[in-house]
């Protein structure tokens, strides 16, 4: 599996949840997409982080070039003040790490 963050960073007084909810509706219709959580900083609201959850890469990676996704960022651009940032880690297991 998969752990994919996009970081956005909204203008102020702008209310973004609306496009973050159609994220999440249409990521969910998505082969191999597992969870979706949308954090935002308690120190900074206007930074926010989507965590994705995907079985496999190539599964991002369709919903990432879809053009589902693609429209959605671009009614989202001008409510941010730079483009998100995506960075994709690969979940490492932990069982067996404390039987030696």
């Amino acid at each position: 599996m998969i752990r994919v963050l996009v970081g956005y960073k909204v203008k102020p007084k702008v209310d973004i949840l609306p496009l973050l909810l159609q994220i999440r509706a249409s990521e969910m219709t998505y082969p191999g997409f597992v969870s979706l959580e949308n954090l935002q900083n308690r120190d900074d609201e206007h930074t926010i982080v989507a965590m994705d959850t995907w079985e496999k890469l190539s599964d991002w990676k369709a919903w990432e070039s879809s053009t589902v996704r693609q429209k959605i960022l671009a009614d989202m651009a001008d409510k941010l003040t730079e483009p998100p940032k995506v960075t994709v880690y690969t979940i490492m297991p932990t069982v067996g790490w404390f039987i030696r």
